[in-house]
């Protein structure tokens, strides 16, 4: 996928390394403190600071999107927990 306004190549891999997972729960962060803390956000510090534990695999997958070594964005796929999935 190419970047439009840049012209370069957009990359989405899984974040395996120390390294990734530190870019990813940085991006998360930045999104944390740029929004109100509102009543869905409870424990969202929590959460960032367990990505690899909840949302590594099997169960789930963390993902990062960077074009010219810029990080762009990221997402955090994983099983939720039993008692709320009521």
């Amino acid at each position: 996928m190419t970047n439009r306004s840049t012209g370069s190549d957009i990359e989405i891999k899984t974040a395996m390394t120390p390294g990734d997972l530190a870019e990813v729960r940085g991006l998360f962060s930045e999104y944390g403190a740029d929004i109100p803390r509102a009543h869905c956000l409870r424990g969202f510090d929590d959460e960032v600071a367990g990505l690899s534990g909840a949302c590594g695999p099997p169960a789930g997958c963390l993902l990062l999107m960077t074009a010219a070594a810029k990080r762009l964005g990221a997402a955090a796929c994983g099983r939720r927990h039993r008692a709320l999935r009521k």
